[in-house]
C-alpha cells in the first residue's frame, strides 16, 4: 500500500524562507542518485514526471505517492538552493500554511 506521501498544502521553501515558485523536487531511491518511481495514484500504477514541478507558489498540486524510502531533494526553478531529505511512505509533512 502506498500513502499520499507529499501533502499539497505544504509550500517548499528555500534556504532563504522565499518560495520555491516553479521549483523541483526530486525523488531518488534511498541514499542514491537513481531516479526513483512516483506516481499519481494508490495502485501505483499512473507514473508522476520525476523531477516534479512545484506551482508558482511553491507547492504540489497534485497527488504524489510511492512506496518505501525515497531521497527527496529539493531545488529552486533554477536548480540552486538544494535541500535533501528521507521520506517514506508513511511520512506526514508539516504543513506551512500561508
Amino acid at each position: 500500500m502506498s500513502y499520499n506521501v507529499i501533502n499539497p498544502y505544504q509550500t517548499y521553501r528555500d534556504s532563504t524562507g522565499q518560495p520555491r515558485a516553479n521549483g523541483f523536487l526530486t525523488f531518488y531511491e534511498n541514499k542514491t542518485t537513481t531516479l526513483a518511481a512516483i506516481f499519481s495514484d494508490e495502485a501505483l500504477t499512473v507514473a508522476q514526471s520525476n523531477p516534479y514541478t512545484l506551482d508558482a507558489v511553491g507547492r504540489v498540486d497534485a497527488d504524489v505517492k510511492f512506496a518505501g524510502v525515497l531521497t527527496v531533494k529539493e531545488t529552486n526553478a533554477d536548480q540552486s538552493d538544494p535541500i535533501t531529505n528521507d521520506q517514506s511512505a508513511s511520512f506526514v509533512p508539516t504543513v506551512v500554511v500561508n
